[in-house]
C-alpha cells in the first residue's frame, strides 16, 4: 500500500485543484465571516460589556456591507471554480500524509519484543470547524486555536515540566542507605547540579526512575535478578533488572545524567550512590536464584556502554545521547535470557487495576495522537506544522468529497499523528448518517505503524484506528440507530485492513497492539444508550475505564464540557479545569453528567460530570501469539481548556512477548 503525500498523483491535477480553490476561497471566506458577525460567543459578549456601546455598532456598520459586497462580487468566480473543483474530487486521495524533515530523534526503534516497552496514546475532539460553525459550539478563532493547540501539545513534549527529588547520602548515612532529599525547581538547574566524571568526591553514578504522581509503587520493593555490565577503565556502569514478578525494575544507572523513559510531568528520584576509594559504582546485587550472566563479547559493549556526562539544550538531544546506552542494555539482555529460561514458571497473578490521574498537561513521551473534528483544511495544516516538532508522521485532510457523501462540504475531521513510521493507511466512510451529519464525510481512519525490527528482520508493528460517530444527541430516535449501524461496520473494516496490510513473506509481522480511539458520542452510564454500550464491539475491545456494561470505574470523569459555562474564569485555563475535574461537587457545573439534558451539580456526587464519550480501547485477541498487553495508566488532561469543548484523554500501556519461561521486564532509559 502506497502512502499518499499529495492530494493527487498527477502534479497537473494538483495545480488545477489549487487554482479552482483559489477562485472559490474569497467567496467562502466572506460568507463565513459575514455569518460569524451574528453568532457571538460568550467570551465576546463578556468583553463587549467593558467596551463603549457604540464601538460594536460601528464595527457592524462597516463589516456587514464589506463582507456582503465581497461575497456578491466573488460569487461568479466561485461558481466557475466549483465547476472545475467538484469533478476533481473523484480523483483526489482520501488523505494527505506528511513526514517531518528530520525524524531521527523522534523515536527509538524497538528491537527486542521480549523486553516490555511502554506507549502512550491520546485522543481529543478539537472542534476545528469553519468559523461560523465553530461559534455554534461557543468557540471562535479557528485558525488561532489550531496553532495554539498544536503549540501546547508539542511544547508539552519538547519542553516538559519535570519535578526532581535528589537523594544525597552523607558519609554517616551511606551505610544505612538513608538519603537526604532536596527538590530542584527547574529542568535546567538539575543538569548543572549533577556531577561530571571529572569532579572529585564519592558520587559517581546517578539512578533515575519516573514515578507517576498517582502511583504508590516503591522501587525498592522490586524483586528479581539483575544483569550488570561495567567498564572499570572508564568508570561507567550500566545495570538493569530482569524481573519475574512483573513489577517495575530498578532503572538504568550510568555515569552522568540520563532522563527517565516517561519523565515528563512526573516526579523523578535521583539517587547519588557513594563509592569507596574511587572505585566504580556497582550494580544492585543479583538474587541467589539466578546469578547474573556475563556478556560474551565485552569489547563490543564497552564502547557503547560508556557515556560522558551531557549538558544538552533540548529534550531531543537527551534522547540522542541515550541511544547508545539503550542498544548496550538490549545487547546485554540477549545474553541474560538464556539464564532465565531455566527458571520455573512464575505464579499467575491477576491483572492489577489501571492507574489513573487528572493532569494539567499531556503526558511526556506521547507516541500517538488521534484527533477528531479537524474539519477546516487550513487549520489542519497549521496544526500539523506545530505537531511535527514532536510527531514525525502525520495523516490529515482525511475524507472523500462527493454529493452523496458530504455534499462537497466537510471532510471526516479525523487526524492522526505518530512518532513511529506509518506503514499503511486506509479510510472508510460511514454510509449511515442523519440531519446535519450529511454535510460531513465521517468514518474510520486506520493506520499501521512500524515500531521496530528484530535481529531476524521481523517487523514489529501496531494498529491504531480513529473514528467519530454520529454527533447529535439521542433526543432524536434515529441518532442511536445510526450509531449502532456505524459501530457494526468497525470490526469488519478493521479485519479487512489487517488482511490487506499483512506481510506475506516470512517472517510474519509481530502485532504488539491494536487500538481503537475516537469520539463515540455516547457514554456507558445512560440507560437509554443500552443498545450502544452493549454492542458486540465492546466484547472485542476493552475499555480501561469501564468495569462492566453500563458501569464505569468510580474515578472516571466526563469528557464533554458544558459549552455555556466553559469560558468562565474558573475553567478557562488548564490549572482551573484540572481543579474542577477533581472536585466531585463542582465538576457537574462545567462537565455534562450521565444524563446530558438534566445533569446539574446538585445531583449525586458520584454521577456529577460523568458524561464520558471519548474512548481509547485495546484488543488483545488480535495480537501475535504470546504477546501480552498490560494497561498502566489513564489520564484526563486539562491542557486544552478554552480551546475545545472536550477533555482530552490518554492511555499508557506496555507490550511484550512472553514466549519463554520467566517474565522479562526492562525500563528503557528512552
Amino acid at each position: 500500500m502506497v502512502l499518499h503525500t499529495a492530494e493527487f498523483d498527477s502534479p497537473f491535477l494538483g495545480r488545477l485543484h489549487t487554482g479552482a480553490w483559489a477562485l472559490i476561497f474569497p467567496c467562502y471566506w466572506s460568507i463565513n465571516h459575514l455569518a460569524s458577525l451574528f453568532l457571538p460567543t460568550d467570551d465576546e459578549l463578556a468583553n463587549r460589556e467593558e467596551d463603549p456601546c457604540y464601538e460594536h455598532f460601528l464595527q457592524l456598520s462597516f463589516l456587514i456591507p464589506f463582507y456582503l459586497a465581497l461575497s456578491v462580487v466573488t460569487a461568479p468566480l466561485a461558481l466557475i471554480g466549483f465547476v472545475v473543483w467538484a469533478p476533481l474530487q473523484s480523483r483526489r486521495h482520501p488523505y494527505v500524509y506528511s513526514c517531518a524533515p528530520d525524524t531521527s530523534n523522534h523515536f527509538v526503534p524497538w528491537k527486542h519484543p521480549r523486553v516490555h516497552k511502554s506507549f502512550i496514546v491520546a485522543t481529543a475532539n478539537l472542534c476545528l470547524l469553519p468559523e461560523c460553525a465553530a461559534r455554534y459550539n461557543n468557540l471562535r478563532r479557528t485558525q488561532w486555536r489550531a496553532r495554539e493547540i498544536g503549540h501546547r501539545v508539542a511544547s508539552s513534549q519538547t519542553s516538559p515540566k519535570i519535578n526532581i527529588v535528589v537523594e544525597s547520602p552523607s558519609e554517616e548515612q551511606s551505610d544505612s542507605g538513608v538519603g537526604v532529599r532536596r527538590d530542584m525547581d527547574s529542568f535546567d538547574s538539575r543538569v548543572s547540579s549533577l556531577p561530571s566524571s571529572s569532579q572529585s568526591g564519592n558520587v559517581h553514578a546517578v539512578q533515575l526512575h519516573a514515578e507517576p504522581s498517582c502511583s504508590r509503587h516503591d522501587p525498592s520493593n522490586a524483586q528479581g535478578s539483575s544483569v550488570a555490565f561495567s567498564n572499570n577503565a572508564q568508570g561507567s556502569s550500566v545495570a538493569f533488572s530482569l524481573c519475574s514478578d512483573g513489577r517495575r525494575p530498578p532503572p538504568v544507572m550510568c555515569n552522568g545524567f540520563i532522563p527517565g523513559s516517561h519523565a515528563g510531568n512526573k516526579m523523578i528520584h535521583i539517587k547519588r550512590l557513594p563509592t569507596l576509594d574511587g572505585a566504580s559504582p556497582s550494580a544492585p546485587p543479583p538474587s541467589d536464584s539466578a546469578p547474573p550472566p556475563t556478556p560474551k563479547d565485552q569489547s563490543d559493549t564497552s564502547t557503547e556502554g560508556t557515556l560522558s556526562p551531557v549538558s544538552p539544550s533540548s529534550t531531543l538531544e537527551y534522547m540522542t545521547a541515550c541511544s547508545s546506552l539503550y542498544h548496550t542494555a538490549c545487547s546485554t539482555l540477549d545474553s541474560g535470557i538464556a539464564g532465565l529460561d531455566a527458571r520455573p514458571d512464575p505464579p499467575h497473578q491477576p491483572r492489577p487495576d489501571v492507574s489513573h490521574d487528572i493532569q494539567v498537561v499531556f503526558p511526556y513521551q506521547l507516541d500517538f495522537l488521534c484527533l477528531q473534528e479537524v474539519f477546516d483544511k487550513r487549520a489542519g495544516d497549521r496544526l500539523a506544522r506545530q505537531l511535527h516538532r514532536w510527531f514525525g508522521y502525520v495523516v490529515r485532510d482525511v475524507g472523500n468529497h462527493s454529493l452523496t457523501r458530504n455534499c462537497f462540504v466537510l471532510n471526516s475531521g479525523l487526524f492522526f499523528a505518530s512518532r513511529y513510521p506509518i506503514l499503511d493507511v486506509a479510510f472508510k466512510h460511514f454510509p449511515e448518517k442523519a440531519k446535519e451529519e450529511y454535510l460531513a464525510c465521517k468514518g474510520l481512519l486506520m493506520a499501521k505503524v512500524l515500531l521496530g525490527t528484530t535481529k531476524e528482520q521481523q517487523r514489529i508493528v501496531g494498529y491504531v484506528a480513529n473514528t467519530h460517530l454520529q454527533a447529535t444527541e439521542g433526543v432524536f430516535a434515529g441518532d442511536d440507530q445510526v450509531r449502532l449501524q456505524q459501530l457494526s461496520h468497525i470490526p469488519t473494516w478493521l479485519e479487512e485492513f489487517r488482511q490487506d496490510t499483512w506481510q506475506v513473506n516470512d517472517p510474519p509481522d509481530l502485532v504488539m497492539f491494536d487500538l481503537l480511539c475516537g469520539d463515540f458520542n455516547f457514554n456507558n452510564l445512560r440507560s437509554d444508550h443500552r443498545d450502544l454500550w452493549s454492542h458486540p464491539l465492546f466484547d472485542l475491545y476493552t475499555d480501561p475505564c469501564r468495569t462492566a456494561p453500563g458501569e464505569d470505574k468510580p474515578w472516571t470523569v466526563g469528557t464533554l464540557l458544558k459549552q455555556e459555562n466553559m469560558h468562565y474564569k474558573e475553567v478557562n485555563y488548564p490549572e482551573g479545569l484540572e481543579r474542577i475535574l477533581r472536585d466531585d461537587t463542582m465538576r457537574g457545573l462545567y462537565v455534562y453528567d450521565d444524563e446530558t439534558d438534566v445533569g446539574t451539580a446538585s445531583g449525586p456526587a458520584d454521577m456529577a460530570g460523568r458524561h464520558r464519550i471519548d474512548y481509547v480501547m485495546f484488543r488483545e485477541g488480535s495480537l501475535s501469539n504470546n504477546c501480552v498487553l498490560q494497561p498502566e495508566e489513564v489520564s484526563f488532561i486539562a491542557q486544552l481548556a478554552s480551546l475545545t469543548d472536550h477533555v482530552p484523554f490518554s492511555f499508557k500501556f506496555s507490550s511484550r512477548l512472553d514466549d519463554f519461561q520467566g517474565l522479562i521486564s526492562y525500563e528503557s532509559t528512552l
